[in-house]
């Protein structure tokens, strides 16, 4: 391959390919959305089948950390102090109680706050076994532990008055009264910084509703209303997620209570079940990518977790049912080549149309049909090098000597090159009439003479799918034509460098 004299400047090349892609999109957006749509639909077996994949893995982390829940011996209370990895479990008697409700650990794990049958709360120490009573007055409902572990937020209703949110110092015995309004507040939980609490309020329709306040030493701040249902709804058992990010609760809805996901502004609300348990109590594990609940009443009580980004139910301590991923990774080679290569094929075919001539719906048929066999053999085997290299970082990892973490490395290096090479593979099936074996030797000699090119492009690419995500579907499906557009211009542009085209 014969380079000229002058050499590709890393990134204005890539950013002035972006934006003249964005252009001719722009042009003709009506067959823009229409390509992209099909696009999409082609894609979306591969996506489904990575997205099961990957959240099958995220909830089999392991997580640190215990949980706590109420259970029954010989039909008297007991607190279960379950491992969140399901291995095992502690049972704490409590003599002299006939029944303890909502109980709470501490971020230490060392204390858990709990109602007891009269209202009163009561604390629980674990390094000694042995619980006593913080509050007798009045009737309290759900305690939660601030963040520092030696604070609690409560609901308290005293005589016939609604109840309202106080903060109990556990040590001193201080308590401030956060709320005092003629609606009940319920269900008080702390955010992870201990800035802000969130709770459970009626709004003017009777719903039960999720409301969040702002906390300036000990003081509240102005309630805001996160969640507005339709009636009848009654939200309840709000949770913050560790990062404070989101916000997992309990609803009851049409007969039955699911488990909900929402932002912490009270945006994108998501149903994570839909089954007969009737969930209570949700809590986030330690790494967030788990939401445990309890469902069952007394000796019955059985602890489920749900993945955080929606999935499969799933009992504590139940088996993980293995994923087969070596079936996992067929799929994904075969719907990816079969599928989303020929697309892929389709839409560089449908954009150098777009810059010859007006284009047509029919052309992206005509791309897929004509380029099918070239795009699936080169996507296939991009695909299976990857799970190659993967599955390499994977065995090297759990050998632990030094040629494993060179391995690591290595398997990296040639992960980030692929990867680099990966936008010249689909011009070179589509815009010259290239071999297999052309197509390869051709993509690896321009990504290398372009490295910092090469890269830079790969970089805007993945910035903007991942704008992409925040953006609508309309945007999502505008993008592969922006980014494909952008992907034939700068491919375009690096070969315009060269007196002639790269050489087999």
């Amino acid at each position: 391959m014969s380079a000229t004299e002058r050499r590709p400047s890393s990134w204005p090349l890539a950013l002035r390919s972006f934006v003249g892609g964005g252009k001719l999109a722009y042009e003709y957006l009506g067959l823009t959305l229409v390509h992209s749509l099909l696009w999409f639909l082609c894609h979306l077996p591969f996506l489904m089948i990575a997205w099961s994949a990957w959240t099958n893995l995220s909830a089999n982390v392991p997580e640190e950390g215990k949980l706590v829940y109420v259970g029954r011996d010989n039909g008297h209370p007991v607190l279960v102090l379950a491992d969140q990895n399901g291995k095992g479990a502690d049972r704490f008697p409590l003599p002299g109680l006939a029944a303890a409700e909502e109980p709470t650990l501490s971020p230490d794990g060392k204390r858990v706050a709990f109602v007891d049958q009269a209202g009163r709360l009561c604390l629980f120490e674990t390094e000694s076994g042995q619980w006593r009573v913080l509050r007798a007055a009045g009737r309290v409902a759900h305690p939660s532990f601030g963040p520092d572990g030696r604070t609690l937020v409560f609901a308290l209703a005293e005589g016939n008055a609604p109840a309202d949110l106080y903060l109990r110092e556990i040590e001193s015995g201080t308590e401030t009264r956060l709320t005092e309004t003629p609606a009940p507040e319920a269900d008080p939980s702390f955010a992870p910084d201990g800035k802000s609490v969130v709770f459970v309020r009626p709004d003017e329709d009777g719903n039960e509703e999720i409301w969040v306040m702002k906390l300036t030493v000990g003081r509240a701040g102005s309630p805001i209303q996160l969640t507005r249902t339709r009636p009848p709804v009654t939200n309840r058992d709000p949770v913050f997620s560790p990062d404070g990010r989101y916000l997992a609760f309990c609803s009851f809805r049409q007969g039955r209570t699911e488990l909900y996901l929402l932002t912490a502004e009270g945006r994108g609300e998501v149903r994570l079940t839909q089954n007969d348990l009737e969930e209570e109590l949700p809590r986030f594990s330690s790494t967030g990518n788990k939401i445990f609940f309890v469902a069952g009443e007394g000796a019955r009580s059985t602890v489920y977790f749900v993945p955080a980004q929606g999935g499969m139910v799933r009992r504590l301590g139940e088996a993980p049912q293995a994923l087969p991923w070596g079936f996992v990774f067929l799929l994904l080679v075969v719907t990816g080549a079969f599928l989303a290569a020929p697309a892929n094929a389709a839409m560089v075919f449908v954009r150098l149309r777009c810059a010859e001539e007006e284009p047509r719906l029919r052309d992206f048929f005509l791309g897929f049909r004509r380029h099918y066999f070239r795009a699936a053999a080169v996507y296939g085997t991009f695909l299976f090098l990857l799970g190659i290299l993967l599955l390499n970082i994977s065995l090297a990892l759990k050998i632990r000597a030094w040629f494993g973490f060179l391995s690591v490395i290595l398997s990296l290096y040639t992960i980030l090159f692929l990867l680099v090479l990966s936008p010249h593979l689909f011009p070179l099936v589509v815009l010259q009439p290239n071999t297999f074996r052309k197509v390869w030797k051709k993509a690896f000699l321009l990504a290398l003479d372009n490295l910092m090119a090469s890269g830079f492009f790969v970089l805007l690419t993945v910035a903007a799918i991942a704008v992409a995500g925040f953006t609508g579907i309309l945007l999502v499906l505008f993008y592969p034509a922006v980014i494909g557009h952008a992907g034939r211009l700068f491919f375009q542009a690096l070969l315009a460098r060269y007196e002639d085209a790269p050489a087999a």
